[in-house]
């Protein structure tokens, strides 16, 4: 069973998203399960590259469509975005040197990713669900 498994609750009726939001929990799901195994650290960069990567391409399309239907929140929302990538990257920097922050990194991870999907995201979920969504490719 995944360490953070996908729910229909966390759709925001937005296709493009949703299918984004899935691939940051199987980046999750991927690190979690390589830091249960003490998976070499060269596999758990890649990891967190990954999902750095994956959640700055997310992030994108999501503040792109934002700014284009003039979302209210645009700014607050994205400094999350800021926030995550940057506690993502400071805890990638310092897991290999410091193994026992796995817990750690986890929680936050699963913790930062429902709330912001549950709280944040669905407070854009009305103006963007009929939307025609830019697609950034």
């Amino acid at each position: 069973m995944p360490y953070l498994p996908w729910k229909d609750e966390y759709s925001v009726g937005v296709e493009r998203f949703d299918d984004q939001h899935r691939q940051i929990f199987a980046c999750i799901n991927d690190l979690a399960a390589a830091m249960s195994k003490s998976t070499e650290h060269s596999v758990l960069r890649n990891i967190f590259g990954e999902l750095i990567d994956y959640s700055r391409v997310h992030f994108r399309d999501e503040e792109l469509n934002l700014v284009a239907f003039d979302y209210p929140d645009y700014k607050a929302h994205k400094f999350e975005h800021y926030r995550l990538i940057k506690q993502v990257i400071d805890y990638a920097l310092n897991y290999c040197s410091n193994p026992e922050l796995g817990s750690e990194i986890l929680e936050f991870l699963r913790h930062w990713i429902l709330d912001h999907v549950l709280e944040s995201d669905m407070k854009y979920k009305s103006l963007l669900e009929n939307q025609d969504i830019i697609e950034w490719d």
